[in-house]
């Protein structure tokens, strides 16, 4: 009897731990494509799927925000996500949305205390990818939140080197 007990707990944890690898692949679809829903119950099963890392070191939260989902991004955020978490390339969130122009998502993680001054592993930082891309209205909120400016990319380049490069003129005009 002992043994069939034995038998039948482990079949039962296999299942489970199938059930949450399963989950966790869902996830990130989840985060992709907007479904709160979907998430609410994922989340309430396994909180920890909130700062789940895929093999590249997106999260759900970089996956949302990468991929515009405000709804998604607040209840990540709600439910504990680390918002400054980085990627295998040192990426965070923040520098998706400086590098896309999302203005709303990037004033969503500055009114939760984003790290705005984040290094990649090339030295960029959020100020560097929205001066680069043009993000005039990114770039005033980044400062404003602190972003440092002084700051220089492996290339010895700052913010405003970048967006003078880029002919960002208008950029160039805020970092001087």
């Amino acid at each position: 009897m002992k043994i069939f007990k034995f038998v039948f707990i482990l079949v039962g944890l296999l299942a489970l731990q199938k059930q949450v690898i399963a989950q966790t692949k869902d996830v990130y679809d989840v985060c992709r494509n907007g479904d709160t829903t979907a998430l609410r119950k994922m989340l309430t099963v396994e909180p920890t799927l909130v700062n789940d890392k895929e093999s590249n070191g997106f999260t759900p939260f970089i996956i949302a925000t990468y991929n515009g989902q405000l709804e998604i991004s607040k209840i990540l955020i709600e439910k504990g996500a680390n918002i400054n978490a980085q990627d295998k390339s040192g990426n965070t969130a923040l520098m998706g949305l400086c590098f896309n122009g999302n203005i709303n998502l990037v004033k969503l993680l500055i009114s939760h205390k984003v790290d705005v001054n984040v290094l990649n592993y090339n030295h960029a930082t959020a100020l560097i990818f929205a001066s680069t891309f043009g993000h005039s209205e990114i770039v005033q909120l980044l400062l404003k939140a602190g972003a440092d400016k002084s700051v220089k990319d492996n290339n010895g380049k700052t913010a405003l080197d970048q967006a003078m490069m880029q002919g960002n003129d208008g950029v160039s005009q805020l970092l001087k």
